[in-house]
């Protein structure tokens, strides 16, 4: 799975209808970051506030999604 689908599954409001389909997202998400992932960057202001930073197929680009605190 790439990171694409997995942003668009997440958008999906529909997809997460029942907690098979929760615990299938949380697998395939951890899957993809065992060789995706290439940092997590914390704020230096708001430490709580960390961002991660996605390997692409394309060396010169990359994604960085935040994680908003809870």
């Amino acid at each position: 799975m790439n990171l694409e689908r997995l942003v668009s599954i997440a958008c999906d409001k529909d997809y997460f209808r029942d907690i098979d389909r929760y615990c299938d997202f949380a697998k395939s998400y951890l899957e993809f970051i065992k060789d995706n992932l290439q940092a997590v960057i914390v704020s230096r202001n708001e430490n709580n506030y960390q961002f991660f930073q996605y390997k692409s197929e394309n060396k010169w680009k990359s994604r960085i999604y935040y994680e908003l605190p809870a």
